[in-house]
Parts: structure tokens; sequence; C-alpha cells
């Protein structure tokens, strides 16, 4: 047993400060969760000291010891630590065996001896309880001693300062996460991605994964919200599988999902993929009328650095390798391929372009006179689209991208409003000559 120095007050006072600054730099939860345990321990003085988190959800309790070590977990309204958090109370025991409440099974496995407890309920700016403070026998310059009021009351202003602080953090932390999935959500994956990934992406293999989800339009719209969110929940939970192997998953939007995961080869990331996609096939939701629907995904991979060096570079080429794959041949994997991407980015990229074009209108029409090859004479001209936009070069352009979008009729309408004003108003009806103009089947 280590004898500690009682801080006095000016000591004290900068240990509250260190802690403070290190906890405003702080936007790891877990990181946090320490630093918070040690200034409760700091402040009281004890040999030991645990903040326990209550997860209601999951109706349990939770502590780490070190950032690398696993969450210590029990049972909601366990010990001391449950008495204190279900009565909102503060529990000071200098003889804890003596008390039922106490779990003497720890110390009897490990020889630890437990003498004194302080506990002290931890709340949020609307008084509901969120975890507990725990300090475990009180130390003092001659060794081992007894909790007292004074440090219930210093415990007492940790635990309000340590209540605003997660309550900061919990915030923070749900901003980051879909709150269907519990993913991460976009904001949440590019925080990560720009912290823990970017910096460290040529020291290795790794890649962009954009999948989408299959028949979820289907599920959603027969059998309501409540299947399909059912059927996003089972399929984030397959997917969220990648994380085990370092990788990191979020909820795009909808039924789209991306991730990143890095490895010592292209070869081997390819085999987890695969077998990502192989197991997200085997998962079946039973729907109402009691059919067995098996998920389906569709998946682009985009390299680094292979197909792009940057964030948004690889995102837009895996989105486009997904959309390809979703809009041919559904249900499976591909990874880029430039010259499908020189070929027809703009299927992916083009929804605000052809919006332009339509709503202000930019075209203009080309007419080619048709002679009647007896007379020589012009006897009706052709009325022929031309864009006026950059990345819409050509009438080719412009119907194969108003195709995928299952815009066609927009244009045929924009085409033919378009050719009968500029003949019949602008030329005089064409001097009693036909206009032809191009339909769609």
């Amino acid at each position: 047993m280590e004898n500690r120095r009682v801080l006095n007050a000016e000591e004290l006072l900068e240990k509250i400060f260190f802690f403070m600054n290190e906890m405003v730099d702080t936007k790891d939860f877990g990181s946090t969760i320490l630093l918070l345990t040690e200034l409760g321990r700091t402040l009281a003085n004890s040999e030991r000291a645990s903040f326990w988190y209550w997860d209601r959800a999951k109706k349990e309790y939770w502590t780490l010891v070190a950032l690398d070590s696993p969450r210590i977990v029990v049972p909601e309204g366990s010990g001391i630590v449950g008495a204190s958090i279900a009565g909102n109370e503060t529990i000071l025991i200098n003889d804890p065996y003596q008390d039922d409440r106490f779990n003497q099974e720890v110390d009897k496995e490990t020889g630890y001896q437990t003498r004194s407890i302080l506990c002290i309920p931890v709340t949020n700016s609307k008084g509901d309880v969120i975890g507990a403070y725990q300090a475990i026998n009180k130390m003092d310059d001659q060794g081992y001693w007894y909790f007292d009021d004074r440090d219930e009351k210093r415990l007492a202003m940790a635990a309000v300062f340590c209540g605003k602080t997660l309550e900061s953090q919990i915030l923070y932390s749900e901003s980051q996460l879909d709150q269907l999935t519990g993913l991460k959500n976009r904001r949440g994956y590019y925080e990560y991605y720009e912290k823990n990934v970017h910096p460290y992406l040529l020291k290795q293999s790794c890649s962009i994964v954009m999948a989408d989800i299959d028949f979820f339009k289907r599920v959603n719209d027969t059998y309501g919200h409540e299947y399909g969110d059912m059927y996003i929940r089972m399929a984030a939970k397959c997917l969220g599988t990648l994380e085990q192997q370092g990788g990191i998953v979020s909820r795009r939007s909808g039924d789209e999902f991306y991730a990143y995961i890095d490895g010592d080869s292209r070869e081997e990331l390819y085999r987890i993929i695969r077998e990502l996609h192989k197991t997200l096939g085997q998962q079946t939701i039973i729907l109402p009328n009691r059919e067995h629907l098996k998920l389906r995904g569709s998946a682009g991979i985009a390299w680094y650095s292979k197909d792009a060096s940057n964030y948004d570079e690889l995102i837009k080429k895996a989105d486009f390798t997904m959309y390809t794959v979703k809009h041919s041949n559904k249900g499976r994997i591909a990874e880029f391929s430039q010259e499908e991407y020189q070929r027809d980015e703009i299927l992916v990229s083009g929804n605000e372009e052809l919006n332009k074009f339509i709503e202000n209108k930019l075209l203009k029409l080309a007419y080619q006179p048709i002679v009647d090859v007896h007379t020589g004479e012009i006897f009706a001209y052709e009325a022929l689209m031309r864009p006026k936009m950059e990345k819409l070069k050509t009438p080719f352009d412009v119907i194969r991208l108003a195709k995928s979008q299952s815009r066609l009729m927009d244009i045929e309408v924009l085409t033919w409003e378009t050719a009968l004003e500029d003949y019949f108003i602008h030329k005089n009806g064409g001097n009693g000559k036909k206009l032809f103009i191009n339909s769609f089947p």
C-alpha cells in the first residue's frame, strides 16, 4: 500500500484546472470517462475510483480501467453503485462488509480489502441520473483512513462537473451516430476518417466500399416503415461486423452505406469484402405475408491510391461504381473502372445538371431542311435539339441521363414546346413547310 500525501488547497486547484483543460480537448467518450475517474480519485484522495455510466437501453452499468481494456459491465441495480443510482442518493460506508448491498465476492477472489466506500450519483442538467462516482479506501499521509463530509463535498463537486461534461459528450456522440442503426452517420464517418485514417493512408492498402441494399423501397412501400426499418437494421448489423476487423461503417442515407477498410493487400481486403457480401445475402427477414426475403446488396469499391488519393474522390468513385452495379446487374460487387467512369460519370453526378437543363430550357434547335428529291425544293424541316451546357454537350448525353432518371417525358415535352414556339411564332409557321419533331417510342 502506497501512502498519498494530502493535497493542499493550491495543489488541489491546480489539479482541477489540469483535468478541466484535458477534457476540453477530448472528444472521445472513453477518454473522458477515464479523465473524470482520475479527477474523482484525486479529489477524494482514494486508493481506487471509478465512474459508472448507466446505459438505460441495455439496463447495465459500465466503466473502464484503461482505454485499451474492455469495459467492465454489471447488471442494472447491482451493488452500492446500483443503490446510489436507483435512489439518487449519496452513500458513505466505512464498514462495507457489514452492508448487505456490498458484493464481497471480488475481494474474496482477489484478496483485496475494501475498508471504505463513497458513492455519489451523477445527474444531467435535467436532474436525471446518468451514472455514479465510486471512491474506495480513503488515503491520507498515514495510510488508510475513512471518508468524511469533506470528501463527500469534494466528490459532489466532481459529480456536478462530470454531469455537465458527460452531457456534452453524449450530445456530441449522438450527433455522430445514425439513430436507427447505431452506426456512424455521414458527419461521424468523415470526422473519424480525417482524424484516424487519413494521416496513415500512405502506409497501407485500403479501400472505400459503397453499398446499396436492394429491395428496400419495395419492403418499405409495401409493408410500411416498421418493416423498412427492420430491413435496414438487419443490414446494418451485418455490415457493422466489418468494424471487428478494423473497418469503419456508416449509414449514408436511406438504404446506402459506406465503409472503410485497410489491410496488408488488396487481395486480402477483397476477400473480406466478398465474405461480408456473402454473409449479407444469407440474412433473411420474414414479411407479414410470411415470405422469407433474403437481404441483397449492390456494392462498389474504390482503392487508395490506385483509383484516387483523397477522400472526396474515393467516395465519388465508389459511389459511381455502386451506381453502375445497381443499374446493370444488381446484387454483385464491382471494382472501379476508369474507362466506365470516363464514359458514364455524368449518369451519377448529372442530376442537378439535368434539372438546370430542363428548368432553364438550356437548349437550342437546329432545323435540318428536308428536300423533295423530285423537285429539289424544301418541303419540311426536322427540329434537332442542341444542348447549351458544358457538361451535357450532345443530345446523346441528355437522353442517356434522362433515361437513367426516368425523365425522358420531361425532355420530350421541353423539345416539343420549344420547337412549336420557335417554329410557328418566330419563323411565321415555316411559310407552309412541314415540321418534323422526333419522339421517344
